[in-house]
């Protein structure tokens, strides 16, 4: 029998990234959306206002605390309170981990459960998405004293392997059928291979990130994977495809969602339609949209680009980062000893 604790309804939080518009934390009641505003709208900062965020929630936990008793309910507790402060990928991530561990084992999470659990996905898985799922819900676990329950659960090894890069037949056929079958993805395609955006930060983009007369792109920090401001570059073949961004407003969303246009696109649409397009023309599972990333890279070494200019435009923080990950895509320098080295 679990000890019994106190928890919410699931309560959530409204918090754009445009301070204009208002913060509040959110439950149903009885079917009934009820809004919570406090004070949080009074500051002017998002760090001031994710911390009055917090201290309302935890005088919400109080107001509205109902009896609760399985460790399914205290895992998404924990998740739910964490919200206002982890990152929107992060809660989403941990929260479809949740989903995908009670889909298979019941609210009280049986350890024998949790063993059947990670044998499955150590058949059906790679060994980086088995250790993920590990981490994440042994995270959980221990911030409700439950970690006991995975105790015994052994960690793989990996093996990480890259999205491969497409080879130069590749390119040739993928740009052909792309192109013609679906414009925006060989635009957001090109995107990917030239500047080295990531298709999770692309999807974010506006106009105004588009600096034609300086011939670069502006990668925010509300976006960015680092959380930095950066500049990249735009490589001459692909600015005259840019031109048609000076008809755009300046806020508009390049890739906006067919929705609604003051939305960015889904987070996965661009990824499926890719993905699907792959299938159709036999490609593997190791051949994904990022694979543009680490194609456009490798040809850009192989043309000759320079390695710290390569770091720049990849906004790695080090020669040596640029360095491995061009051995993980298996370039190296060794073109002389290949054509010079002497015959036996």
């Amino acid at each position: 029998m679990v000890e019994e604790k106190k928890c919410l309804p699931e309560i959530k939080a409204y918090f754009p990234d445009d301070l204009s518009k208002r913060w509040f934390l959110y439950y149903y009641r009885d079917g009934d959306r009820m809004r919570v505003y406090g004070e949080i709208n009074k500051y002017h900062t998002i760090a001031e206002r994710k911390e009055a965020m917090r201290k309302l929630k935890r005088k919400l936990k109080i107001e509205l605390a109902i009896p609760v008793v399985t460790i399914k309910d205290k895992c998404y507790q924990y998740v739910e309170d964490n919200r206002p402060v982890w990152r929107k990928k992060t809660y989403q991530t941990i929260k479809s981990k949740l989903n995908m561990m009670f889909g298979r084992c019941s609210k009280e999470l049986e350890k024998m459960e949790v063993e059947a659990f990670f044998k499955w996905l150590k058949h059906n898985r790679h060994s980086t998405t088995y250790s993920n799922y590990l981490s994440k819900i042994r995270t959980v676990l221990k911030a409700i004293g439950e970690e006991h329950r995975v105790e015994d659960i052994p960690h793989l090894k990996e093996h990480r392997r890259p999205a491969r890069y497409f080879q130069p037949h590749q390119i040739a056929r993928l740009k052909k059928y792309i192109s013609a079958k679906d414009p925006q993805l060989w635009l957001f395609v090109q995107f990917v291979y030239y500047c080295f955006i990531r298709p999770g930060e692309l999807r974010h983009f506006r106009a105004s990130d588009i600096l034609l007369s300086e011939e670069s792109l502006i990668v925010k920090s509300s976006i960015s994977k680092n959380h930095k401001t950066e500049y990249v570059a735009i490589p001459k073949p692909f600015f005259p495809h840019l031109k048609y961004v000076n008809t755009l407003k300046p806020n508009e969303y390049l890739f906006p969602s067919h929705k609604d246009h003051s939305k960015p696109i889904g987070l996965n649409t661009m990824s499926t339609r890719h993905r699907k397009i792959l299938r159709e023309l036999g490609f593997g599972v190791e051949y994904k949209l990022y694979s543009w990333k680490h194609t456009g890279a490798v040809m850009a070494a192989k043309s000759g680009v320079g390695v710290k200019e390569l770091q720049l435009q990849l906004r790695h923080h080090s020669l040596d980062q640029v360095n491995e990950y061009l051995r993980q895509m298996g370039v190296s320098d060794l073109d002389n000893l290949k054509n010079k080295f002497p015959k036996l």
